[in-house]
């Protein structure tokens, strides 16, 4: 029966991360309706000075924090409603922009600050859009769900230009997880702001989760950030496999975080089998990376191989061959 459940837990995932992973697919669709007058606004206050990409990063966010958000939401037994739905959206464009303002146009903490603090500060295009989106979901919350975005939104800026520093080889090991889990964490849990105030071990392994993906999402990106010198918790593994042992730690100790909140069964099984889908994918990606690798995680030499060594399909018959199996055994234990 475990595996009948899980191959239909696996179908339901796949194409739900099938439509979020096409840039016309279902979510991306959805986020552009949802936030459609506001899209408009934006680019309205576009002076020029802030790029496609720009625009087209912030629709990615809108919908990688409205696909979390649904996962979050079946996790707590929440259905989310019209209003909320336009609510994530914008907070994923918010969450996009923030990252951008450090990122791209090299903000600082009290400037950010501010803007949050002190609406009407906004001068250039970048931060007058900030502003729009800010100010657009205010309007969609409670006084509780906007301190808390409040809250959230300073502890993120916090950490993303934290990250900075990870340009800097000098940083240590302890530094540089804690950045890590930091920024993940506050991630995905502005993600959990917006819903009905959860109980706090619920929150506090949300948090412990965004590490975790934080730490998949940089095994992932091994050879960019190799070629962009960032680091990472792979600058401090002594080979691939070590590198995999890390990960498969970091699982374990963030399921057993999800074994104390009072949650339905079939809830928390099928919300921490997305998420061992993922690991597993990412855990194949790295494997490959051995592969191409001749199993040396050498940075220097990883940095000047092309990028085309690195491609996975995460939908191709050597992924389904490889892991299918691994993925339906899977047990809502976090030992396992």
């Amino acid at each position: 029966m475990r595996y009948l459940i899980n191959i239909l837990f696996l179908l339901r995932f796949t194409l739900m991360a099938f439509q979020a992973n096409r840039e016309n697919g279902r979510f991306h669709r959805r986020v552009k309706r949802k936030a459609s007058a506001v899209i408009l606004q934006s680019r309205k206050l576009n002076d020029g000075t802030v790029s496609e990409r720009a625009f087209l990063k912030m629709q990615w966010y809108m919908v990688s924090t409205l696909f979390m958000s649904e996962l979050i939401a079946i996790l707590a037994g929440h259905k989310i409603s019209q209003e909320e739905e336009g609510a994530f959206c914008l907070l994923g464009a918010l969450i996009g922009l923030s990252d951008i303002l450090v990122d791209d146009y090299h903000l600082e903490g009290p400037r950010i600050e501010a803007l949050l603090l002190n609406p009407g500060a906004e001068n250039s295009a970048i931060e007058k859009i900030f502003g729009l989106y800010y100010q657009a979901l205010l309007t969609e919350l409670d006084t509780d769900k906007a301190a808390r975005l409040k809250e959230g939104l300073l502890a993120l800026v916090h950490f993303q230009i934290a990250s900075l520093r990870q340009f800097d080889a000098r940083l240590s090991e302890q530094e540089t997880e804690a950045i890590t889990r930091g920024k993940g964490g506050a991630s995905l849990r502005l993600c959990a702001a917006l819903f009905p105030a959860l109980e706090e071990p619920l929150q506090g392994a949300i948090y412990r989760l965004g590490g975790l993906i934080q730490f998949l999402n940089d095994a992932q990106d091994l050879p960019r950030d190799a070629r962009d010198g960032v680091t990472t918790f792979i600058r401090f593994r002594e080979n691939f496999q070590d590198a995999a042992r890390f990960l498969g730690a970091e699982r374990r100790a963030t399921f057993e975080a999800f074994m104390a909140p009072t949650l339905a069964h079939w809830r928390r099984h099928y919300f921490l089998f997305c998420f061992h889908a993922m690991y597993v994918l990412i855990l194949y990606k790295l494997s490959h990376y051995a592969h191409v690798c001749s199993n040396r995680l050498d940075l220097e030499q990883i940095a000047g191989m092309p990028k085309e060594a690195f491609r996975v399909n995460p939908f191709s018959p050597g992924f389904v061959w490889a892991s299918f199996g691994w993925i339906i055994n899977f047990r809502p234990k976090a030992a396992e």
